[in-house]
């Protein structure tokens, strides 16, 4: 998960995951978190979950964290 330059990344790493593990990977944009990306987490599922979040130190970076604080 990553917002503006960051989202690049993430999508690039899930890809990249994808790839290597051949087990499902997907990359959201930090602000599309409460749209869906968020119910996933939220689940049942949740403790099989890993959430990399790519925080990058620009402009973004106070919104990015404020997504974080709501996982």
């Amino acid at each position: 998960m990553g917002r503006g330059p960051a989202s690049a990344i993430a999508k690039e790493g899930a890809l990249k995951l994808k790839e290597l593990t051949y087990l499902h990977a997907e990359a959201f944009a930090a602000g599309e978190l409460k749209h869906g990306p968020l119910a996933l987490i939220d689940s049942s599922n949740a403790k099989n979950s890993v959430v990399i979040i790519i925080i990058l130190d620009d402009e973004y970076f106070d919104n990015t964290y404020t997504a974080l604080q709501q996982i």
